[in-house]
């Protein structure tokens, strides 16, 4: 090596070293959290103890700003064995000192605060106490740098479809709710950016009732603030069960979100889904496959109210690494991910709806910011809901704590905020976070569907019918003068998201009104079964009449709606020949095997049968089904099958065995037990 490189490497190594220690200094200050060895050390050999003893000192979080340079503020517990006056606190640290005045001191034990310069790296601090010149106690420590915190107190509310009260009562209630939002928007507007109100809607079937039910004037003032950033609208349509959804419904639940953003403005970039316990898998893909990056996961926490002696609903130690809370990776099958925060529950404040004075603030947030560094939670960040438990009002005091606030601490700061506004800020100490694939496993609402059975059952038919509706009805309207009804479309799509939302009944689950409430609940998955059968027959019929057919007489046209070939049962209800027919598939020319099924009474197993048996006594076709195989029906294609006189009954052979009390084919032989 030359001279010059020499320099050089010499150089770079000295380079390396600044920057080593630079990093093990901002590693201290970030990871630093107590004061170590102050509590309960003992005083210089060879000096008296005064009347007054030195008992602990505990670091807080609480920074205070004073002429350019910050103020740490620590607890001192003294003890002193009469009444004293002119007691005073000093800290030394290092070249620097600063003298605390308490005044007088009753008997026994006093907690007082003393103001300790910042230190950036470990620094060896002397504390003293004084009464008048003379010094009762001293004690030494090396006093270790503090995170500086940055707090966010999102206000938003948590969205039940119903629960509180009917649904009709809960979605005017929300109207009244974002008239208030725009009102405290406009009320803090000369407020300092970090004390403005803003708010976060956790859901938008709330908003799309607003929309229908105010004027365009406010409207337009409420996509102003939205513009601004001031108001923020979430990824989902609601707190959707996504245990229920099918991977078409997972990416509806965005929908109308982004219709309103294509509406108002802003931008979409969180999601929540709070109250329900378990997420399915598939919504990272879909979140970030819509440009969304960030997922508050309230998952509840209502095993543990009251005991704990049950274990969880899911395993959180095998995905968080410092307990609650925590972030991680939610990665996809597909591979993409979202940053996934997890606080328990919906992320309150100690009170379920937050913190309603500056006074309540200070006395709870230092002891659980310092509980959570004692946890040794990586970040220097945190989120709070405000006013956030179910359908509960907005309130504009937030603001006023958080101006208050502010102008007297430094640290922790406190914000007024939206969900992304957190995620943001969180996003950036998120370096080496864990990465989690797979399910969030479902429990109790899943299974909490079925109180509504029978609509439940409505509506899971739907998630699959809709898809083949909304397949139909564009070939119609590409292949004829069929109207594509997309604004019907998205009415089904909306009505049998808001069946699959969270909520079934009232808080008190007996009664008229919880009568009333499942009432409301199953119009849902009426309603989006209403308006998708119609588009499906119709859309058929209109693509049918197309077809041509080379022969005369009756067809059935059998069309399949999925990406591949497909061969299964097809059943044509209330079908009857008077007369013997063959089934001939126009593809091939050949005889097709068919079924003739009769209605055997009211509780026959087919739908509706108790109805179709009661018309069957005066319509006849009512009672009968025509069942047969359509072979090889082609992706996003059809099939015909002629019906064809003929003068004599057809026969088919079949290799089932019927006897007595069992059944037999090829594959399978069922035996009845007569004794069960």
């Amino acid at each position: 090596m030359n001279k010059s490189g020499f320099r050089s490497w010499m150089k770079f190594e000295e380079y390396s070293r600044i920057v080593l220690v630079c990093v093990v200094v901002a590693v201290i200050s970030f990871f630093g959290v107590r004061a170590e060895g102050v509590e309960n050390a003992q005083p210089p050999d060879g000096e008296e103890k005064g009347p007054l003893r030195l008992i602990s000192v505990e670091p807080t979080v609480l920074f205070l700003r004073e002429q350019g340079s910050l103020l740490q503020v620590a607890e001192v517990e003294i003890e002193s064995t009469s009444e004293l006056s002119e007691v005073k606190v000093e800290v030394k640290l290092g070249s620097r000192q600063r003298s605390t005045g308490v005044g007088k001191v009753e008997k026994g034990k006093t907690k007082v605060q003393v103001h300790v310069p910042e230190v950036i790296a470990a620094t060896e601090a002397e504390f003293v106490v004084r009464v008048g010149k003379d010094v009762a106690d001293r004690r030494k420590a090396t006093w270790q740098p503090q995170r500086h915190w940055k707090v966010y107190f999102v206000p938003i509310t948590h969205h039940d479809l119903g629960y509180t009260d009917t649904i009709e009562n809960v979605m005017n209630l929300y109207d009244g709710f974002y008239d208030d939002v725009i009102r405290f928007c406009e009320e803090t507007e000369g407020f300092a950016d970090e004390s403005k109100y803003r708010y976060t809607l956790e859901g938008t079937w709330s908003l799309k009732h607003f929309i229908e039910n105010r004027s365009e004037e406010v409207i337009e003032k409420f996509g102003e603030y939205v513009k601004e950033g001031r108001i923020e609208i979430g990824a989902l349509f609601g707190n959707a069960i996504s245990g229920l959804c099918g991977h078409e419904e997972l990416i509806r639940l965005m929908y109308p979100s982004f219709r309103f953003k294509r509406m108002l403005g802003g931008t979409i970039r969180t999601g929540s889904i709070t109250d329900v316990p378990g997420l399915s898998w598939g919504l990272p893909t879909v979140l970030s496959g819509a440009g969304v990056k960030y997922f508050f996961a309230g998952l509840p926490t209502y095993f543990e109210w009251g005991r704990n002696d049950i274990h969880t609903f899911w395993d959180e130690s095998a995905i968080l690494r410092h307990g609650r809370p925590d972030a991680f990776r939610w990665e996809g099958p597909d591979g993409q991910s979202v940053l996934v925060y997890y606080q328990g529950s919906y992320g309150f404040f100690n009170a379920v709806t937050g913190p309603h004075s500056y006074k309540y603030v200070l006395d709870n947030l230092p002891g659980m910011l310092g509980a959570m560094q004692k946890e040794d939670t990586p970040f220097s960040v945190m989120r709070y809901i405000h006013n956030g438990v179910d359908n509960h009002p907005p309130s504009v005091e937030i603001s006023h704590i958080v101006k208050e606030w502010n102008e007297k601490w430094a640290y922790p700061q406190l914000m007024v905020a939206t969900n992304t506004m957190f995620f943001e800020a969180l996003e950036k100490q998120c370096q080496g976070i864990r990465t989690f694939r797979g399910e969030l496993p479902h429990t109790d609402y899943v299974v909490g569907a079925i109180s509504t059975a029978k609509e439940t059952a409505i509506n899971r038919i739907t998630h699959e019918r809709i898809q083949s509706a909304e397949k139909s009805a564009t070939i119609a309207s590409l292949v004829g003068d069929y109207k594509y009804p997309g604004e019907k479309l998205r009415e089904a799509y909306d009505n049998m998201l808001l069946y699959d939302e969270h909520t079934w009944g009232r808080d008190y689950p007996a009664g008229e009104v919880q009568d009333l409430a499942w009432s409301e609940k199953g119009q849902y998955a009426y309603r989006a079964a209403g308006l998708v059968k119609p588009i499906l027959r119709g859309s058929l019929d209109s693509v049918a009449q197309k077809i041509r057919l080379d022969k005369e007489g009756r067809h059935i046209v059998v069309f399949n709606s999925l990406s591949f070939e497909r061969t299964d049962v097809v059943r044509v209800t209330r079908h009857i020949e008077k007369e013997p027919f063959d089934l001939i598939d126009e593809d091939t020319g050949a005889k097709v095997a068919y079924q003739s099924v009769r209605l055997d009474g009211p509780q026959a197993a087919a739908p509706y049968s108790a109805y179709r048996h009661a018309r069957g006594q005066f319509e006849e076709h009512e009672l009968f089904d025509l069942v047969f195989v359509a072979d090889g029906v082609p992706s996003m294609g059809y099939k015909t099958y002629r019906i064809a006189p003929t003068g004599e009954a057809a026969s088919s052979k079949s290799d089932i065995v019927v006897g007595e009390g069992e059944i037999e084919n090829r594959f399978y032989k069922v035996a009845l037990d007569r004794a069960t």
